[in-house]
């Protein structure tokens, strides 16, 4: 009688970690529910200044000025990839926005003066502070790189926000400062494909 109580007992431990193992894996940020929420996330420093947000997509409101975005325009002649953040700071606005023609996978891309008419390669931070606004380009000088370390597989929308539709990359280098000279930059982006 001993054995077969110490018998059901270790059965019951083992079926309580399995159900308790199912629920973990079930929760696993890697494999969210269809109907999920997705992070956008930005974290820059510029000159030793540290700029970060953090939201969830879908957003809470209609409302909301924040927000990230992957596209691809599907003109065939340029095939331009654009990445795009912002908050929703009102009077502290900071945006990121990155053009390349051809960005379209994982990989390194290069920004630099002189490729920016030439393939429209555009990398962009521009930060209002009202009254003031600063602009960070590769327009007019500077060399940054952006290495894109997950690309999406699908895109997203409110019904269906899946972890298959984040874009990360991680950048650094310099970008011309509109009020002259240049400045440090590196950081991280997660977008979401839409």
């Amino acid at each position: 009688m001993k054995n077969k109580r110490k018998g059901t007992i270790k059965i019951f431990k083992f079926l309580l970690i399995g159900i308790i193992g199912i629920s973990i894996l079930g929760c696993n940020p890697d494999n969210p529910e269809p109907n999920g929420t997705l992070t956008m996330k930005y974290n820059v420093t510029i000159d030793g200044q540290n700029y970060t947000w953090q939201n969830t997509y879908p957003e809470n409101t209609q409302a909301s000025g924040s927000g990230s975005a992957y596209f691809n325009s599907n003109t065939p002649s340029q095939g331009i990839g654009n990445i795009f953040a912002t908050n929703d700071g009102g009077n502290q606005l900071f945006t990121i926005n990155i053009n390349k023609q051809n960005l379209n996978g994982t990989g390194n891309y290069s920004f630099s003066s002189s490729n920016f008419n030439t393939n429209s390669s555009n990398f962009t931070i521009t930060k209002y502070s009202l009254p003031s606004i600063a602009i960070y380009s590769n327009q007019n000088s500077g060399s940054i790189n952006l290495n894109v370390t997950t690309f999406p597989t699908s895109t997203a929308n409110a019904s269906n926000a899946s972890n298959s539709a984040i874009l990360k990359a991680t950048f650094s280098g310099t970008l011309g400062n509109i009020n002259g000279g240049t400045s440090n930059i590196n950081g991280s982006v997660e977008v979401v494909r839409i």
